[in-house]
């Protein structure tokens, strides 16, 4: 293992802690400022971070689970793309026996 590996791995870690915190934000202000149709439910910036902020912890474990932090070497867009579709539908999966 080369530690350029392993420093590129744990960089993407944060990298997609950071990209997922954007998305929680970017789709908060699009649903509450950009979208016209009437919002039954809108609630605080701060709640919708908390619940955005917890879910950010079980869409890194399933990103691991789905082999995207693997050391191996570079992966073709195909591949990254199964994977991470993967761990997106688990996530969602999760989201619902959590809610229901």
């Amino acid at each position: 293992m080369k530690r350029s590996e392993l420093f590129f791995n744990i960089a993407s870690i944060f990298a997609d802690i950071i990209s997922l915190t954007l998305a929680a934000l970017v789709s908060f202000y699009v649903r509450i400022r950009v979208i016209s149709l009437p919002v039954h439910f809108a609630p605080d910036l701060g709640s919708y971070m908390r619940v955005a902020w917890q879910a950010i912890p079980v869409l890194l474990v399933l990103f691991a689970l789905f082999g995207l932090y693997n050391l191996k070497g570079t992966r073709n867009f195909l591949a990254n793309f199964q994977k991470i579709a993967g761990a997106i539908s688990a996530a969602l999966f999760v989201l619902l026996l959590v809610l229901f």
